[in-house]
């Protein structure tokens, strides 16, 4: 800029950043933009500014960055008006403009701020002269007289103060949208994003069935409070997002990118449900046919005439307690008729579970698909009746795409028919089976395989 000779370059420390200062020869001091902005990340850009202020935010030197000088740059700071400005400004006019105001007076600077009386009253104004009238926090108000602590009490306090300055401060600037936009967008996903993994990780530990007894009332709930948290997360972040973008144009800048990185973010976090809602879907589901108690458990029969044990219908929650209170019924039975379309695997994977341990036998007559398999799966001697039809597919849930891979649900129910002694061939084939689609194998197949052992007319005596 013609006519500015800068006789002097110094550096500023404010908070953790470093401020680039030149003081020209008539005591003018000009700040760097790009200093201004490690602090003030919501400063506008440099084309913006450029057209915003007739003068003040000029280049000085050939390296092609822009300075404010002190008026121009208070002028920007009391425009952009939020806390971090108005803090900015307060440590500006004590730091650099008081200093260089006493120089172009010719009065050597004091050591602090002048304290001119208020009025007729005759009462000190604790405000410095050249902030009155502004709305700026002062920084000479004395501080309130404190109470002499122990060394306990010290502790305490400063415990209290390092939580709530370190840990719930940044959260609420966050969430109050006084962040840049590149912060509250990487903040946000990283947020959710971890939040999403953990959730991830407490839905499988959820579904393991060698962790799981029967407690499906408990786990439905953590489900629904996890997926609660999540929900609540996400519209924590966008509302972030949104009041960011509307500070970005009350502050003169464009919202077009604001609004862009809003809805890309949101189709983002709204794709990663496609990963949390297959593992909790089947809770969440199961959560709310216990509530409208529309939810009924597997009917399961202790008929001693027969001498067996009759398992039917719908494997629904609470069909594994049923199934453990019939095994343990006088007389004990060791033989289980499985008769069911199927149902919930975590369920059918803790009855098979139980029938494997106690040594029986299984046998079906009529139908006998998808988590049922399991069930007959899991008999020491496994019969087939004459009219028996077994159907395999693809673990999945109702009203959600069939996926076109092995989820690791599926990879369980393999692993478990590979543990009954069923030939890999067979496994491969069961379970490449589309969700919504059936595989009935002819019997020949399923005794070659090994899934099936006995036809019912070479059973033990007195079966």
């Amino acid at each position: 800029m013609i006519g500015v000779t800068i006789v002097r370059t110094w550096s500023a420390r404010y908070k953790a950043a470093q401020i680039q200062v030149c003081e020209d020869r008539v005591h003018q001091n000009w700040i760097a933009a790009n200093d201004l902005r490690k602090v003030l990340p919501t400063l506008r850009t440099d084309l913006q500014l450029q057209q915003y202020h007739d003068s003040g935010f000029e280049k000085l030197d050939q390296s092609g960055r822009y300075f404010f000088n002190e008026r121009a740059l208070a002028r920007e700071l009391k425009r952009m008006g939020s806390y971090d400005a108005l803090m900015f400004l307060a440590w500006l006019d004590k730091t650099i403009v008081y200093p260089a105001t006493r120089k172009r007076e010719g009065t050597p600077a004091l050591r602090s701020m002048p304290m001119p009386l208020d009025g007729a009253n005759g009462e000190a104004n604790t405000q410095p002269a050249s902030l009155s009238g502004s709305h700026i926090p002062s920084r000479n108000d004395p501080p309130a007289a404190r109470p002499v602590l122990g060394r306990h009490h010290r502790r305490e306090s400063a415990w209290h103060g390092f939580r709530a300055e370190h840990l719930l401060a940044p959260f609420g600037r966050l969430l109050g949208g006084e962040l840049s936009l590149r912060r509250t967008l990487l903040a946000g996903c990283a947020a959710l994003m971890g939040l999403t993994g953990l959730l991830l990780l407490f839905c499988l530990w959820l579904a393991n069935p060698s962790a799981y007894v029967g407690n499906y009332i408990l786990r439905q709930w953590l489900v629904v409070l996890a997926l609660l948290a999540w929900c609540i997360g996400f519209v924590l972040w966008c509302v972030a997002v949104m009041r960011c973008a509307l500070r970005r144009q009350s502050e003169g800048r464009s919202s077009l990118v604001s609004g862009l990185a809003f809805v890309g973010s949101a189709v983002l976090l709204l794709g990663t449900t496609n990963l949390v809602l297959p593992l909790a879907g089947e809770w969440a589901t199961g959560w709310w046919g216990t509530v409208t108690r529309s939810n009924q458990p597997v009917q399961v029969l202790h008929d001693a005439r027969l001498g067996r044990i009759v398992v039917r219908g719908q494997l629904g929650f609470g069909s594994y307690q049923a199934l453990a209170q019939a095994v343990a019924t006088t007389p004990r039975l060791r033989l289980v008729e499985v008769e069911s379309p199927g149902g919930y695997v975590i369920e059918g994977m803790a009855m098979a579970r139980l029938i494997e341990q106690h040594g029986l036998d299984t046998v079906s007559f009529a139908h006998c698909a998808s988590a049922c398999t399991l069930l007959l799966a899991a008999g020491q001697d496994r019969y087939l009746g004459p009219n028996a039809v077994v159907g395999f597919h693809r673990s999945g849930l109702q009203g959600v795409a069939a996926s076109h891979y092995w989820n690791p649900t599926d990879h369980q129910i393999a692993d478990y028919y590979r543990a009954r002694n069923t030939a890999e061939p067979f496994v491969l084939r069961a379970l490449d089976t589309p969700y919504g689609d059936i595989w009935t194998p002819p019997h020949s197949q399923m005794y070659e395989a090994g899934f099936a052992t006995l036809r019912w007319s070479e059973r033990k005596a007195g079966y």
